[in-house]
């Protein structure tokens, strides 16, 4: 596969994903009415990455208790990695270790957890990624409702419609 289908791909199956999630009812509300939920912006950071030598990829997990199967049914799990110029980029993000060789964190989002993983280009152990600054930020289907057409990709707009 070519670079450039690889990264449509990726991007599409990413803004799948990001889009496929939240929602969420208080214990007061009736069944299936959603609620505002207080958005969620946390940074943190990740420096204990196992080899999985079955994905043949580094992991890591971010336990997140926001996410629930609500929030992955109907509203939003961004994942943001800190670049090295100190912007966030939505994730996946490709990132280049030599000239030669590109490292890519995938994002698997599951109840009560983010798993992360690192594939290289190389498809072996090329190094331990080190440590990794990401924001998860957690959005209902309510406030994905409000605000349509809010580029996720683009961190400080997501800051400026979303962050309370």
């Amino acid at each position: 596969m070519n670079k450039r289908k690889f990264n449509s791909l990726t991007l599409f199956l990413s803004a799948f994903f990001a889009l496929g999630f939240l929602c969420s009812c208080s214990k007061d509300d009736p069944p299936g009415k959603e609620t505002f939920m207080e958005s969620k912006f946390h940074t943190i950071t990740e420096s204990g990455w196992t080899w999985n030598s079955i994905d043949l990829a580094y992991q890591a997990t971010i336990l997140e208790n926001n996410i629930t199967s609500e929030v992955i049914n109907s509203g939003a799990v961004l994942v943001y990695a800190q670049a090295p110029n100190g912007g966030w980029n939505l994730c996946p993000l490709t990132f280049y270790v030599t000239s030669t060789v590109s490292g890519n964190i995938q994002t698997n989002v599951l109840p009560g957890r983010v798993n992360l993983l690192c594939f290289y280009s190389t498809r072996t152990a090329f190094s331990d990624p080190g440590a990794f600054n990401f924001k998860v930020v957690v959005l209902t289907g309510k406030e994905l409702k409000a605000h349509p057409g809010v580029d996720f990709a683009d961190f400080e707009k997501v800051c400026e419609v979303f962050e309370k």
